[in-house]
């Protein structure tokens, strides 16, 4: 009988444990009539009077400790995509790393990123990112080669770096309800001090870090777009081969011939998309 009542406190402690490690964060997005220009260049009327996200804490190298440099994020929404605008500021502009990379590569640049758990289940995520030299990442946490259509632009001034994003809702899956709650972090790398800070913070060695996060509120009466996308393809053949039957003096029999088709993705609904190819190239698979 004790053993059982001690068997059932410990579950009830692990479940408390676990529900508690829920961040009490939430950061309210805006609705805005006006789309910013993507430009890198904050100070349009749009970004005005926007509440910002600020409160970053260090998770390398110093945990619980706040960022080394200012750092301030504003989050815009209309009927037609999520719009990100952050300051990125920096005492010393002219240290800031900006190697340039392939896209989604792992390269020697500060790095700014945001992040959508749009289910808020902590199960899944979308991941944006753009280093200070332009360079694009994206992917979701179950699958790295996830890639969008986006748009991004960075500018280094005096004050720092500032970054502006695009991101359309066809980037992106969510449920169909009115009033949206989304699992949401945000963080930046400052590289040549090896520091990386999140909003929400998650404690180093946690086996998932989307139970830690905060949450973004405020978005209301979205939906779906239409999600097609068609690659259409041509493929032509020329083939030449001698001809031996003709004596000493050889000759060439030549043809020439084509193909085409389409490589067709459409999204049924906000959890399957159909993918499919119209008259398909064997020759290339």
């Amino acid at each position: 009988m004790k053993f059982s009542i001690l068997l059932l406190s410990a579950i009830t402690l692990a479940n408390f444990n676990i529900y508690a490690q829920n961040s009490d964060k939430n950061y309210t997005a805006t609705r805005t009539s006006t789309q910013p220009k993507i430009d890198g260049v904050l100070n349009e009327l749009v970004w005005q009077n926007v509440l910002t996200a600020n409160d970053f804490l260090q998770n390398i190298p110093d945990e619980g400790k706040p960022i080394s440099q200012k750092t301030e994020v504003r989050v815009l929404y209309d009927d037609y995509a999520i719009y990100v605008g952050a300051m990125l500021f920096d005492t010393h502009p002219d240290s800031i790393l900006r190697e340039l990379g392939e896209r989604d590569a792992t390269i020697n640049a500060d790095l700014f990123r945001i992040c959508f758990d749009t289910y808020n289940n902590q199960q899944d995520a979308f991941v944006f990112g753009v280093y200070a030299s332009g360079v694009q990442i994206d992917s979701k946490f179950s699958d790295y080669t996830f890639n969008a259509v986006w748009e991004s632009k960075v500018l280094i001034t005096e004050l720092g770096w500032s970054v502006e994003m695009k991101i359309p809702y066809s980037a992106l899956r969510f449920p169909s309800t009115k009033e949206q709650v989304w699992g949401f972090e945000t963080t930046r790398s400052i590289e040549r001090r090896k520091e990386f800070s999140q909003w929400a913070l998650v404690p180093k060695g946690v086996s998932s870090s989307l139970n830690y996060w905060g949450k973004l509120i405020g978005i209301s009466n979205i939906n779906s777009p239409l999600r097609l996308s068609v690659t259409p393809f041509i493929t032509a053949y020329f083939e030449k081969s001698p001809n031996i039957d003709e004596g000493s003096q050889k000759k060439y029999n030549q043809s020439f011939s084509y193909s085409f088709g389409a490589d067709l993705k459409y999204g049924i609904n906000e959890k399957f998309t159909l993918d499919l190819t119209l008259l398909p190239d064997f020759s290339q698979v």
